[in-house]
Formats: structure tokens, C-alpha cells, sequence
């Protein structure tokens, strides 16, 4: 059996990477930014109105961009040196929980593999038992249906010997013959006539129970061949029906990565080469 861990000494014992037992007092306090901001304020008030209508007045907007990357770099260095001990705290804790987590989790799934396959095999056995109460059901109906065979010959035998008792003057045990002989043929045509309904309408139950309370499944697909998928769906787009359409989802790396050995020249149906501008922003000093 196993011993699971719960004990923190026990749990950092079996982690991968050593964990050192230890307080940390974490003193956080909230950015401080205002300072860096001020001293691009000037420059944070006129972009937002500036027209560009001559290379000066693009070059200067050019630099107050590079202050402003200047900035958020060093805002962005900020953030980082204040969350790195919040992320250090995190990656010491999870690897205080990760190893008593993972052995419960791995018998867990080990557990559910176990009912998963007794689930199977109980369903397995109730299906061979639906289709043996099914096979003995259809056996019967035939069997009722050869009866009900039977009776009319034998009644059509009856009907023969009834008729030549009428002829030698035995009206009466002629009569009695007939009567017998549909009784039997009702009777057969009744009991066919239930074994037959058995079959298609009245519900199979077997001797085997439900699989297990708790136990959910889905239903899911997996594609086989590509090829033929598309060539179903293109059929049906070809005759108007779109309804599959979404089964085909484009990989926009894989169109980005041909238009961009492409370029202009790309000649897809239903692509269309699109260029985008970037422009490169170079960081300034920026006065303390």
C-alpha cells in the first residue's frame, strides 16, 4: 500500500528539486511609475494631436515615440523586478504541493482506468445478453411461425378427411373435425402472432445491471483521411450546402508563411495578399 505524503517535511522530501523550508516575508508595494511618467509628460501630451506634414515634424515624432519606448521598457523592468519574488514564492510553494498532487492524482487516474474497464466489460455483458434474449426471441417467432405452418396443413388434412366422413353419412363427426381443426389453427395463428410482436416491439431486458453511478462518457471523432473529408466537404460546397464548411479551419501560420515567401504574387482562390507596415521606433534618452 502506498504511504501518501502529506506532511510538508514528507512532500519536499519527494520533490524533484530540493525545498528549503524556510519563511519568506514578501513586502510588497504598489508600482511607482509617476516618476518615470513625468518626465515624458510633455511628450505624452503632443503626440496624440501632431500631423505629420514634413520629414522635421516626422523626425520629431519619431523621437518622442523612441522616449516614450524608452519608458515603457523601463516600466516594463520594473514590473519584473517587483513580481520576480511574487514568481519565486509561487514556483516554491507549487513545488511544496506538486509531489503529494501528482501521487494522488496519478491514483486517481489509476483508479478510474479500473472502473472504466469494469464498466466496459459490464456493458459488454449486457450487450451479449441483449443479443441472446434477441437470438432466442427471433428462434421462437420461428418456431411459432413453422407451428402456425404446421396447423394449416393439418387442418387442410382435416378439411379433406372432414370432407369424405360427410360424404359417407357422418355429417356430424365431419363437423366436429372442421371445428377442431380451426380451433388449432387459431390457437397457432395466435401464438405466432405474440412471438412475432416480441420480436419488434417488446423491450429486451437482461439479467446484467447499469454500469456505474458517476460515470459520464462524450462522443467525439478523429479524422482518418484528410483527403477524403475535403473532397466530401468541397462536393457540398458545390452544391450550395455550407453547413460543413467550419469542419475546414484554415491555419492562418500556415497562410501567413506562404504569403510571405509569396508576397504579391500569392494566387490562391479565396486568399488575398495583404501587406501590413511596421515601423521600427528606436529608444531616446530621456531627461531625468
Amino acid at each position: 500500500m502506498n504511504q501518501i505524503a502529506l506532511t510538508p517535511a514528507a512532500s519536499a522530501a519527494a520533490a524533484t528539486t530540493a525545498v528549503r523550508v524556510e519563511v519568506r516575508n514578501l513586502v510588497v508595494t504598489g508600482p511607482d511609475i509617476q516618476t518615470l511618467l513625468s518626465a515624458v509628460s510633455f511628450d505624452m501630451a503632443m503626440v496624440p494631436d501632431m500631423e505629420i506634414d514634413s520629414d522635421e515634424m516626422a523626425g520629431e515624432l519619431m523621437e518622442m515615440l523612441g522616449r516614450l519606448a524608452t519608458v515603457s521598457a523601463a516600466i516594463e523592468n520594473e514590473r519584473k523586478e517587483r513580481t520576480a519574488p511574487l514568481l519565486d514564492a509561487q514556483k516554491w510553494l507549487m513545488a511544496g504541493y506538486s509531489p503529494a498532487r501528482t501521487q494522488l492524482d496519478n491514483l486517481i487516474v489509476s483508479g478510474k482506468a479500473k472502473l472504466t474497464a469494469y464498466n466496459r466489460a459490464i456493458a459488454e455483458k449486457k450487450r451479449l445478453a441483449d443479443e441472446a434474449e434477441a437470438r432466442a426471441r427471433r428462434e421462437a417467432a420461428a418456431a411459432a411461425a413453422a407451428a402456425e405452418a404446421a396447423a394449416i396443413a393439418a387442418a387442410q388434412a382435416s378439411a379433406r378427411e372432414a370432407e369424405a366422413l360427410r360424404k359417407a353419412g357422418s355429417e356430424q363427426a365431419a363437423a366436429a373435425m372442421e371445428t377442431q381443426a380451426m380451433v388449432e389453427v387459431d390457437t397457432a395463428r395466435q401464438a405466432a402472432a405474440v412471438a412475432v410482436q416480441a420480436v419488434y416491439t417488446a423491450p429486451v431486458q437482461s439479467s446484467y445491471t447499469a454500469p456505474l453511478k458517476g460515470t459520464s462518457g462524450t462522443w467525439s471523432a478523429e479524422v482518418t483521411d484528410k483527403p477524403a473529408l475535403v473532397k466530401h466537404i468541397g462536393a457540398m460546397v458545390a452544391a450550395g450546402d455550407l453547413s460543413l464548411l467550419a469542419l475546414l479551419d484554415v491555419s492562418e501560420k500556415n497562410v501567413k508563411a506562404m504569403a510571405k515567401l509569396q508576397q504579391s504574387n500569392l494566387r490562391v482562390p479565396g486568399l488575398k495578399p495583404v501587406f501590413t507596415e511596421s515601423i521600427s521606433i528606436r529608444k531616446q534618452a530621456v531627461a531625468a
